[in-house]
């Protein structure tokens, strides 16, 4: 029977795989929901997969989050996860193989051979989830029951080879079986006795020796009788010095280690270089290394010898413990000596080699040795192997720092200094920032930790972004090479020529990653050069191109050329401009990509023209940065730089931005924010700015008004700006007006010319392969279509818009297609379809801070808890969107909740409550004009009418044409005969309806 194609991998390094490749899951807690299921062969239930993956959430989130999350994996493994119960879920074995499954059926039917080839490490080995106290409680347990099947099986197969007389293969593994549980006694005395009989007394004495260490450091004891015994008869150890004791611990360089491990296990790579800027860790990660091999490796001896300038030779020859005395031929000795036995050779501060080229010459004479370097360059020796070396790892964004690698060392070194440090969220985030201008490199780290007894974190934060000096001196146990960040990049930087040296200086300039032609336009930078720099690891080579740490650019900021910034400048922003056309359509993808990698570039090149009164360089690069803000959701981002130009001298600079402004107002809810500061541009703009501009002005203009519930104004200013575009024969401000007044018109109810406005609009799109435009035409489309009853064109509509919007990563579109999608769901009753797709828009609009369209899917929510009943939680939700609704001045949006908040009262049996709530809707949508919001609150309220009142109200919905769909279908469905049409005017039945109340 053929395997199936899809492969979960659960012992060793977690992952899925799909035909052999890697598959990407979103999250690490999708890692977590498979391994759960898995281990819960026959079904695992929905409430505890909640519970143990999402604890810190209510109830009603976490199941949410886990249907957001089963919704992901279903598009991965759409038939291989099953659902064989409303509330279990299970890994179906005739469409997935899972390697655990796959152990405990080797276990189960005796073949420890075949069990030994599945464990390839520690059960989901190396996977962490955030705040799962109860998941990692149970991955610990799993871990342990693996783990003593594992050591079952070594120690069966080692006693039956052991029997057999293949004494070699039983030490394999027992030290297989210490690698996996190093506290247990008895895989160390059984391996001591092997390597005893084997003639190798030396590798049983280091067996034990690693014993007594383990113990002692992770239990504070010391080995058993037996053991101490079996130690005394093997004489005593080498006189080679041990391995440097750690004075730190190591954090996040798991990878690293393995890495370096896997590397060393090749036969061809003799000669390893650890790679790095001085403070980056290299010592540390290459004892880790060494601690590993002497511990697991008992037919190579594992040696340490610190350089640190001296020579080659005689450092060896102490390392080796050889006797420095007498005037014999010291190299010969260090051969012989390297030749005696398999050896690898630790050098650490290996950059001050007089000779590199001897090192060659040691590995051609002793053909067992290995070599591992640690040095702050390269050699650029035939047999040179580089593995570089960075700063811990540490996210970009603040939220997620607390389970860095670099943040926590911080912490742990910070609790050195002060016992009581308990990081507050306002310490995690100038935690965050430390890292980030410390470029996670563990010595900077440390000094910085060093200053809490006497700052904040921000305080030290705020301090290292105008000068290194803070970190001067603060640990005096550190070596001198080490006491000062400024020194330890000053000695780096002291072994470059001037030349070079003004060239790494040069590209300081550089925010983030940059590429050749880059650093070749702006500063002149010769290929040799660049390759010096990566050789000394002051660049790092990047998929983009290259990157200058953080920290190393911050030490030489201060000495940049203004010539340099110039350069850099208007490189940029010739780019932004030469590329701006592409954000418009026809190649949004490419460029997208293009400008938000360049993003750093982008707005250091901004921030520098405002405050060196480059204007004209801040007018070239407006309309380009506008766009990438846009399509990518940046809001509150660009909503801040275009503020940065209230001060500018150039009042066409200031209006443009004005302007700009005002648009990511509206987009974050502050409309009339965004209306004054749009009327502003256009008094500012008389006589400077062009129609073009107008056009666009006028048409951000009727967006506030439109918000603000001025629907005739904002249909005038569209139209304005339509006529405009018109003339100009503009197609990309054509398709917006239009997009706008299609819009406007779904609002109002009337869905035919809505239609209209948004088809066109969408043609104008696809002629300018504008994807952002073609997913919020296409978007609006569905709106009208949703209201109209069209359920599966809707759908069609918000299922294409949400492709286009993933395709350009545009989080703004993403998250209204979603609403959507999720509408169309509820009304359809697929409540949870409807719950995810609500779900991911909410969570969508929460990156962009889109407020209305968080409080829209807040009432959808609201909308499907009623369903259960839940009527308390319903308001809440409900109550929330209103707020936001308010807060953002969106009298539209009011009138929508008031309808939901009426609604759920009236099941709660509070009429009075619901009367109000209904009354406040129709008053609301009759100042707008908005009919469907109208209708909407009338038929909620017909079941407090008296009876000739409420068959007109019947009568009128069922028959109107702005009455969205689905209340129609519920006012068919409770007069449960035909209606007539009523010859009133809605305006004259809603009277009525008030005047009731």
């Amino acid at each position: 029977m053929p395997q199936p194609a899809l492969k979960l991998l659960l012992l060793g390094p977690p992952g899925l795989e799909q035909g052999g490749q890697l598959v990407h899951l979103a999250t690490r807690k999708a890692l977590g929901l498979l391994a759960y299921v898995a281990v819960e062969r026959s079904g695992a239930s929905r409430s505890q997969l909640a519970h143990l993956l999402w604890p810190e959430n209510a109830e009603e989130q976490a199941r949410a989050s886990l249907r957001q999350e089963l919704s992901r994996l279903g598009q991965i493994l759409p038939q291989a996860l099953q659902k064989p119960s409303q509330q279990l879920l299970r890994l179906d074995p005739a469409r997935i193989q899972v390697d655990l499954w796959d152990f405990w059926d080797a276990i189960r039917t005796g073949q420890p051979g075949k069990a030994l080839e599945l464990y390839r490490g520690s059960f989901l080995q190396g996977l962490q989830l955030r705040e799962t106290a109860a998941f990692e409680d149970w991955q610990a347990q799993i871990r342990q029951e693996t783990l003593q099947h594992y050591l079952r099986c070594l120690l069966n197969l080692a006693t039956a080879e052991e029997q057999a007389g293949r004494l070699r293969e039983a030490l394999t593994l027992w030290r297989q079986a210490i690698a996996a549980d190093p506290l247990a006694e008895r895989p160390y005395l059984e391996a001591m006795r092997l390597s005893e009989q084997l003639g190798d007394r030396a590798g049983a004495l280091r067996l034990y020796q690693n014993m007594e260490q383990a113990l002692a450091d992770e239990l504070g004891l010391a080995p058993g009788p037996e053991a101490q015994a079996l130690a005394r008869g093997l004489g005593q150890a080498s006189s080679r010095p041990r391995l440097p004791v750690a004075t730190t611990p190591l954090i996040g360089r798991d990878t690293e280690q393995l890495e370096v491990l896997q590397l060393l296990e090749r036969p061809d790579c003799r000669l390893l270089n650890l790679v790095g800027p001085g403070g980056v860790g290299k010592t540390r990660l290459a004892l880790a290394v060494a601690e590993q091999l002497e511990s697991q490796n008992s037919s190579r001896t594992v040696c340490w010898v610190a350089l640190q300038g001296r020579p080659l030779l005689s450092s060896l020859a102490e390392g080796l413990g050889l006797p420095l005395m007498g005037q014999g031929d010291l190299r010969a000795a260090v051969v012989h000596r390297l030749s005696e036995q398999p050896i690898c050779l630790f050098l650490d501060e290996a950059e001050g080699l007089a000779v590199p080229a001897e090192l060659e010459h040691l590995l051609r004479e002793s053909p067992s040795t290995k070599l591992v370097l640690t040095s702050r360059e390269r050699f650029r020796l035939r047999s040179e192997w580089i593995y570089e070396v960075k700063g811990l790892d540490y996210p970009e964004e603040d939220r997620l720092i607390q389970r860095s690698p670099a943040a926590e060392l911080f912490r742990r070194c910070a609790l050195r200094v002060e016992p009581h440090f308990r990081p507050n969220s306002e310490d995690w985030a100038a935690i965050a920032q430390i890292c980030r201008l410390l470029s996670g490199l563990p010595l900077g780290l440390e000094l910085a930790a060093a200053l809490v007894r006497v700052m904040s974190c921000r305080e030290i934060a705020r301090s290292l972004e105008q000068d290194l000096r803070l970190l001067e001196g603060t640990l005096t146990e550190l070596p001198a090479r080490h006491s000062s960040l400024r020194g330890v990049l000053e000695s780096s930087l002291a072994q470059l020529t001037p030349a070079k040296r003004q060239t790494l200086q040069a590209l300081a300039v550089f925010e983030g990653s940059f590429s050749l032609p880059a650093a070749q336009a702006i500063t002149n930078a010769a290929l040799p050069a660049l390759a010096t720099l990566l050789d000394r690891a002051l660049l790092q080579k990047t998929p983009e191109g290259y990157r200058i740490l953080t920290v190393i650019r911050q030490h030489l900021l201060p000495h940049i050329p203004q010539a340099i910034h110039l350069a850099h400048a208007r490189y940029f922003a010739g780019l932004l401009k030469a590329h701006e056309q592409g954000l418009r359509g026809g190649n949004q993808g490419e460029a997208l990509l293009m400008f938000t990698q360049q993003y750093p570039n982008l707005k250091a090149c901004w921030n520098w023209a405002l405050a060196n009164s480059y204007e004209e360089l801040a007018l070239e690069m407006i309309d380009g940065l506008f766009l990438l803000f846009e399509l990518r959701g940046w809001f509150a981002e660009g909503e801040a730089l275009m503020a940065q130009v209230a001060t500018s001298p150039d009042r066409t600079l200031q209006s443009l931005a004005l302007c700009r402004r005002g648009r990511f107002l509206h987009r974050l809810g502050d409309s009339a924010g965004a209306q004054q500061a749009i009327e502003q541009s256009l008094e500012l703009g008389q006589g400077l700015i062009d129609e073009y501009e107008t056009a666009f002005a006028l048409n951000n203009l009727g967006l506030a008004a439109m918000s603000l519930g001025q629907p005739e104004k904002a249909k005038q200013l569209f139209s304005q700006s339509l006529e405009m575009r018109r003339r100009q024969k503009r197609p990309w401000g054509l398709g917006n007006a239009l997009y706008n007044l299609g819009n406007l018109a779904v609002l109002q109810g009337d869905f035919e010319q809505a239609q209209r406005y948004l088809q066109e609009a969408l043609e104008v799109y696809r002629g300018l392969s504008d994807l952002r435009g073609l997913s919020l035409a296409l978007t609006g489309l569905g709106q009208a279509w949703t209201a109209l009853g069209e359920y599966a064109v809707a759908r069609e509509m918000f299922r294409q818009s949400l492709s286009f919007g993933v395709q350009l990563g545009d989080r703004f579109a993403e998250s209204n297609a979603q609403l959507g999608l999720g509408t169309v769901a509820g009304i359809e009753y697929k409540n949870e379809e409807c719950r995810e797709r609500l779900q991911a828009s909410l969570e969508t609009a929460h990156q962009t801070g889109d407020q209305i369209t968080i409080a829209k899917a807040l009432l959808g929510l609201g909308r499907l808890t009623m369903r259960d009943a839940e009527y308390e939680r319903a308001l809440k939700l409900q109550r929330q969107a209103l707020e936001r609704f308010t807060q953002s001045h969106y009298p539209w949006g009011e009138a929508l909740a008031y309808n939901h908040l009426g609604r759920t009262f009236f099941a709660l049996g509070e009429v009075a409550e619901g009367k109000a709530y209904y009354r406040l809707a129709l008053e609301q949508a009759l100042r707008l004009g908005a009919l469907p919001l109208a209708l909407r609150a009338m038929a909620g309220l017909t079941t407090q009418l008296k009876p000739p009142l409420a068959q007109e109200v019947w009568r009128l919905v069922a028959h109107h044409k702005s009455a969205d769909a689905w209340i129609r279908e519920e006012i068919r469905r409770r007069a449960k005969r035909p209606l007539a049409p009523t010859p009133a005017s809605l305006e004259e039945v809603a009277q009525r309806v008030l005047q009731a109340l």
